[in-house]
């Protein structure tokens, strides 16, 4: 989700289990009362920092079809855990994911929009190509 943002995409998070989901935060964050138990503190802006540049590197190398995305996108695997890029990347992504559930909830047309592409599904298009 990270890289893609950086290249310019919106990937959009599962809505499954939306009662489950939670909202990740920087641990400098004061959180408003009454979120407390939807929110966790396990954002790194540091971590961020640290991996940006790493980041903006391996999003520059795909865009400009150096590393195929799925080369790349293989770098983040189990066994990348410790490597600072996959962190930022992480840490990234929940914030990404906070601010997408707090648009989803907070914002009405946003949510309807995304009904209705979620409704929609492949059914806009054939999938042949071929009409009967």
């Amino acid at each position: 989700m990270a890289i893609a943002r950086l290249l310019g995409s919106d990937l959009r998070p599962r809505l499954r289990d939306l009662a489950e989901r939670k909202l990740h935060l920087p641990r400098v964050f004061r959180i408003p009362e009454g979120l407390e138990a939807v929110t966790v503190r396990s954002v790194s802006l540091s971590a961020i920092e640290r991996g940006w540049d790493e980041l903006l590197r391996l999003a520059a190398s795909i865009r400009s079809g150096r590393v195929s995305a799925t080369l790349a996108l293989q770098r983040f695997g189990s066994a990348a855990q410790g490597d600072p890029l996959h962190r930022a990347a992480e840490h990234l992504r929940r914030l990404l994911r906070t601010v997408f559930l707090c648009d989803y909830i907070a914002i009405e047309d946003f949510r309807r929009e995304i009904h209705t592409l979620l409704n929609r599904g492949g059914a806009s298009t054939p999938a042949s190509g071929v009409q009967a």
